[in-house]
C-alpha cells in the first residue's frame, strides 16, 4: 500500500470509555477514484502495547460483521500505524493508564 494515496477526511475525537477516535479515510487508486471508507475506532488498549485500531463494521443478524478486507502481508499494520500517528498528531491522547493492568508476581500465585 502506498501511504502517499491514504488521506484523512476527518478525525472526530470522541469521549467514551472505549475509544477516544473516530477517522474517516479516503483511498486514492488509479482504477476507482477516491475510495471513502468511515468509521474507523481508535481507542487504548486493555492489554498495553499499541492502541486498538478497529475497522468498520455494522450490526446484521444479531452480531457485528467487518466491511473491511485489505489483501497483501502487513497493509494493515501499516495502515494502523499511519491512523495512530495522525491521531497523536491532532493531540487526541492514546495511552494505557496503569490501572488497566495488573502485574502479578507468578511466585504469589498459589497452587
Amino acid at each position: 500500500m502506498n501511504i502517499e494515496k491514504i488521506e484523512i477526511r476527518k478525525i472526530k475525537k470522541l469521549d467514551h470509555k472505549q475509544f477516544k477516535a473516530k477517522v474517516d479515510v479516503a483511498f486514492h487508486t488509479d482504477e476507482f477514484g477516491v475510495i471513502s471508507i468511515k468509521g474507523f475506532r481508535i481507542g487504548n488498549s486493555k492489554f498495553g502495547g499499541m492502541p486498538w485500531v478497529e475497522p468498520p463494521s455494522y450490526q446484521m443478524f444479531g452480531k457485528y460483521e467487518k466491511c473491511l478486507f485489505l489483501e497483501g502481508e502487513g497493509v494493515w499494520e501499516q495502515l494502523v500505524t499511519f491512523l495512530i500517528d495522525k491521531c497523536i498528531e491532532e493531540g487526541i491522547e492514546l495511552v494505557v493508564t496503569a490501572t488497566d493492568s495488573e502485574v502479578v508476581d507468578p511466585e504469589e500465585i498459589p497452587f
